[in-house]
Parts: structure tokens; sequence; C-alpha cells
């Protein structure tokens, strides 16, 4: 039967057009999309396919179970001026079935997508604040770092988003100096997610680390990240 995996980016601010790529398993040509929501549209037939770009999965032995990773369509997601911020819901049909719902996330901030490869301190992402970070643990032993900058007193809040868009990413989040020191945060957990908040001791660059509990990681292990500041 047909499965839907994953969408990502898993989300989108409103008045933009979102390019998505869509996941899924045993997903037949001229599978139909659908997405419900005030203030939003999708083609009705997801679009061509498209290899997953990820990081490179390190040597496996041969007695491992081979890495098998989800199928991507591209399509793109029309998110009206007006559209209700919050969760959405999308699913496909085809021939052979439907699948079940996942969400897909309404904001109103900045939206900034990763690209690979991040995987190294010295190649973390800058990001301007505030602002949603769409990323994903591609690959295992991927790891995702972003940089950003916080004035003293500031306190930064970070919401990463993962259990409650469905992916299997089990999230771990540091926060560093620029320099590496690691910087001490108040956490709190919506589920299996972590929200963190920390006031910037000094004015000056912060580095975020994303990466997952056990460094498996796939096309499906999406996850969004708010970063705000009061």
């Amino acid at each position: 039967e047909p499965s839907n995996t994953h969408i990502f980016p898993a989300g989108g601010r409103r008045g933009t057009t979102v390019r998505v790529l869509v996941g899924g398993e045993c997903i037949p040509p001229d599978t139909g999309f659908r997405i419900w929501g005030d203030g939003l549209s999708a083609p009705a037939v997801l679009g061509s396919k498209r290899l997953a770009n990820v990081e490179p999965s390190p040597r496996r032995d041969p007695r491992e179970t081979p890495i098998s990773y989800p199928k991507e369509w591209q399509s793109t997601i029309e998110v009206g001026d007006e559209a209700p911020m919050g969760a959405v819901m999308w699913r496909l049909t085809c021939a052979r079935g439907g699948t079940g719902t996942r969400p897909f996330i309404v904001g109103d901030l900045p939206e900034f997508i990763e690209t690979e490869s991040n995987s190294l301190p010295e190649r973390a992402e800058r990001v301007e604040l505030p602002v949603t970070i769409n990323g994903r643990i591609a690959g295992e032993s991927d790891l995702d770092y972003f940089m950003f900058h916080a004035a003293a007193g500031e306190v930064v809040i970070i919401d990463v988003v993962a259990a409650r868009l469905g992916s299997p990413f089990d999230p771990v989040v540091k926060i560093t100096e620029a320099a590496g020191r690691r910087i001490a945060a108040e956490e709190l957990h919506v589920g299996s997610d972590p929200v963190l908040a920390f006031r910037a001791p000094a004015s000056g660059d912060y580095r975020l680390l994303v990466s997952n509990v056990s460094f498996h990681g796939s096309p499906a292990h999406v996850y969004r990240v708010t970063l705000t500041t009061v």
C-alpha cells in the first residue's frame, strides 16, 4: 500500500510559494497530492521524482541491513497572506489507495532551508534571528550546525519541532560560543521535542548544533527550529 513518509520543508511562511519534496513509498506516477487549509493550495498531482541529497553515510559492515531511503517527488504549496498560522494536513492518493495525513506548518517568520554540507563547526550556516530553520538529519551520522548573533542579555528561545511533525528524528541540541565553549540553557520538552532558552552572556556569535540521539538519519528525519529573542 502507498505511504507518505515526510514533506520537506515541513512548513512555510504566509504570503510565499514553498517548493517542497514529498516523500513516500509505493507511490506510482500521477499520484494525487492534497492539502487542506484556508489560504493554501497545491497542484493536484505530484511532480517529477527527485533523488535525495543526503550526507554520505559511513561504510557499513556487509552483515548490516542495507540503508533504504524513501523516494521523493517535487511539488509546490501556495501559502496565502491571510492563511491561519498553525498546522494543516496533507495526504497522497492513487489507484492503490490513500495514505494517512501529515502536518504542514504555516508560520509568519522568515524561513531558512539548510544546505549540505554543514556537518562541521566551521561550516555552520549563518541565520538572522528571528527565523525558522528547516532541516533534516539526512544521512547516518549527519550533524547540522548553524551560527547566529545575539546581544548581551538577550534571551534566545529555541523551539525544535520534530515529533510534532511525525518525524522519526529524536533531537539533541547543543549551544556553544563561537570559540566552542558550551552555553548552559534551560530545557523542557513537548513530547520528545526540546525547547531551550538561554541568556546571552555577551554580544557575539553563537553556534547551534542539531543532531540525532542515535546518529541515524534519512530524508524523512525532518525538523523545524524556531529561534526568537525576548
